[in-house]
Parts: C-alpha cells; structure tokens; sequence
C-alpha cells in the first residue's frame, strides 16, 4: 500500500479529549490517473460535544494495511484513548483499529444495520402486497436496535424468533457491536460523515476530476477546515486564509 499523501493537518480546532470517532472512506477520482483513489477520512466528537474532521489519508485503495497507515499518520492514538470507534462493519476499519488502537472499543452504526435489515426483508418480501409486512418487520427491527438496555432488546429478539427466526439470527450478527440506546452511548450512527460526504459530492460532481492527487488532497484539506469552521459556528475563510 502506498499512500500517495502523507496525513493532512488537523483540520481546525483540534479536540483535546475524543470521546467518540466515527471513520468511513470516500472515494474520489483523479484526472490523469488511471485508478480510483480514496481518501480514508476520519470525523470525531469531543468531550464537549464539538465535532471536527480530523484529516485524511489519500490512498489509492482501502485495505485493512491503508487503514493502519491512515489512523498511524493521523495520529489517532494521541487522542488518550479508550475512545470509542464507530463504522458501518468494514472488517478492513475493524482490523486496523484493532491492530493500531488496542484497547479501545468498537461500535457499529445503527444506521447501516437497519438499512441492511430493510433489504434483507425486501428479499423476502419483494412484492407490492407485501409493503403491510415489510413496514411491519421493519418496525420490529427499530424496537430492538434501539432498544434502551440489552433485557428489552432480548425479549424483543425472542418473541421475533417465534415467526421470524431467519431475520432473528441475522440481527443478531449486528448487534454484538451495538450497545442499547442510552445516555452512555450518545452517538450510534456515522451518519454525519455520511451527509458531509453526499454535499462534498455533490459540489464536486460537476467537476471533471482533479489534475492530480495533490490537487484532490488539497481540495479535501480545504473542505475539511470548511466543515470544521462551519460545524463549529467559525468563520472559514479567517482559517483557510490565515
């Protein structure tokens, strides 16, 4: 694996405790290359409830060894850990963590559980008639994930067996990563990576590409300060043009 960009800077108002952070990856093209690239980006929460991109790592894949080098160069170890490392399943993010951040505890996203959930039961229930019984499973399926302490999940889970087992032993893969909803657990989605990824596509869709990496990477760095300074009620434009 050969990062083609070392890890960007802190992008903006470095937190001085984290305690929760979400990683996905993004992909983004580059003009003139003839391969993907994707930039391996990491978003955190700090204790006082602040939200910051941390940096990216530009990679022309993302493997469980680009991972470890990402969350390396970021410098996520810095952050006193035990923190607690939020993904949507990607065993490639699970392995780094493990492998680069021992100790610190992994969450998966509720978000993706549920939609996963959603096609498993169209699969079943592909058909128009079926929209009562999909509604109704999925129903189901929102009680247990985001149920407020294991004992109600539990007793939700058993009294789906009874007619659904299929979807029953599915869940239940899922949830060994997801604690229940309460106050101890305030983030349980990296959905908010997810909508600053759609809007950063969608104001770069227009584009034809980046004329290089660097170009790309820079972009990003640029973006990153952007949603930092905006998430955080700051004026950008004093960060990006010091």
């Amino acid at each position: 694996m050969n990062a083609t960009l070392p890890a960007q800077a802190e992008a903006g108002g470095e937190p001085d405790r984290m305690e929760w952070m979400v990683s996905l990856a993004l992909r983004m093209m580059s003009i003139g290359v003839s391969e993907k690239r994707w930039f391996l980006a990491v978003r955190a929460q700090d204790a006082a409830g602040g939200k910051h991109w941390v940096g990216s790592v530009h990679s022309p894949d993302r493997t469980k060894e680009a991972w470890e080098t990402a969350l390396v160069g970021l410098g996520i170890s810095r952050y006193n850990p035990p923190f607690v490392v939020i993904s949507d399943g990607d065993q490639a993010i699970e392995g780094a963590v493990a492998q680069t951040l021992p100790g610190v505890r992994q969450q998966r996203c509720t978000w993706h559980l549920k939609h996963t959930a959603a096609e498993w039961i169209r699969e079943r229930y592909p058909r128009t008639e079926d929209e009562g019984q999909r509604r109704g499973l999925m129903a189901a399926v929102h009680v247990i994930v985001d149920a407020p302490t294991l004992e109600h999940r539990e007793a939700s889970l058993r009294e789906l067996a009874s007619t659904f087992p299929w979807l029953t032993t599915s869940l239940r893969r899922g949830l060994a990563m997801i604690p229940p909803q309460d106050r101890s657990h305030p983030i349980r989605t990296n959905n908010l990576m997810e909508r600053g990824f759609r809007e950063l596509r969608r104001r770069t869709r227009q584009m034809d590409g980046f004329g290089s990496d660097h170009g790309a990477a820079n972009f990003h760095l640029l973006w990153m300060l952007k949603e930092n300074a905006r998430s955080n009620g700051r004026d950008y434009l004093n960060e990006i043009l010091p």
